[in-house]
């Protein structure tokens, strides 16, 4: 992927987080108060906040241990619009999506914000491939927040229409922020450092309050579902950090760490998610594995 897919004002909006721009996304595909939105069953339930947010009620599909539908498309429940998810940046087949927009109408929604700079097997690129995409780089880059809503390209000139571009807005990194973005991107005794404070910090939570984050996030929590976070407007440089990044590079570098995660994984005999090696045109945003709960 070439990071001018997201200079073009038609198809692109910027966001803070990705729940802003799932909301906006809905909206625009005419999804309101009372539509069935169709979702994995493995899913972040921060994201139900979106759906809250214009009213939308959602429904569920399983996934099995390829992290794909795990029932027939005749089988799914009946909604106004699916979610196609491309789990940690491997890319979802979206044949079995495209069969339940033939014969459902629903429109497809590709969660992208794994699988920033990924494509498929076939060299698309993940994100653009359904009727909008959402992206998360924040999951992927050191910076403060930063997310798109994508037209897909099958769709462009289709009658589509997104909202009104938000201005960028001066949201200065807090200090845990700053401090990940100074460990990201320098030598490696930086990013030993950054780790370090933070199982320190984990701890002293773990001491204090039983918490691994503190007693504020448990409360948190409970909001989750319903509330989206901060302000929709992106940080003031978002576009030019976009326009500044070296896609060859970062795809490198992140293929770089996964193979290398995943070696590791392996002499550890733990099962990969999804099971298998990653297409050469994967860029993972980390090692997922399965892990087995304690009885």
């Amino acid at each position: 992927m070439n990071t001018d897919a997201f200079t073009n004002p038609r198809t692109v909006r910027l966001f803070s987080y990705g729940r802003h721009a799932l909301a906006a996304g809905l909206r625009a595909l005419g999804i309101g108060k009372g539509d069935a939105v169709l979702l994995p069953e493995l899913i972040c339930r921060d994201l139900l906040a979106s759906l809250h947010s214009v009213g939308a009620l959602p429904v569920y599909y399983p996934v099995d241990r390829r992290l794909q539908p795990a029932l027939p498309v005749v089988q799914w429940p009946s909604a106004r619009a699916v979610l196609a998810v491309n789990y940690f940046g491997f890319a979802q087949d979206l044949a079995p999506f495209e069969a339940y927009r033939a014969r459902s109408g629903a429109r497809i929604i590709e969660d992208n914000a794994h699988g920033f700079l990924s494509r498929d097997p076939q060299g698309q690129c993940l994100g653009l491939r359904g009727e909008v995409g959402i992206f998360s780089f924040r999951k992927s880059l050191p910076w403060p927040g930063g997310a798109a809503l994508v037209i897909g390209t099958g769709t462009e000139g289709a009658g589509l229409s997104l909202p009104a571009p938000l201005p960028e807005v001066r949201s200065p990194f807090s200090a845990a922020q700053a401090l990940r973005a100074w460990g990201a991107s320098g030598a490696p005794w930086r990013r030993r450092t950054v780790a370090t404070m933070a199982r320190v910090k984990r701890a002293s939570h773990r001491l204090l309050s039983a918490h691994a984050h503190g007693p504020a996030t448990a409360q948190a929590d409970t909001l989750a579902e319903q509330r989206l976070p901060g302000r929709p407007e992106p940080f003031a440089g978002l576009h030019a950090h976009l326009i500044g990044v070296d896609a060859t590079a970062e795809v490198a570098r992140r293929r770089h760490l996964y193979l290398a995660l995943e070696a590791r994984v392996r002499a550890l005999g733990l099962p990969p998610a999804p099971p298998g090696a990653p297409a050469s045109s994967a860029v993972p945003m980390l090692e997922p594995v399965f892990a087995a709960l304690p009885a």
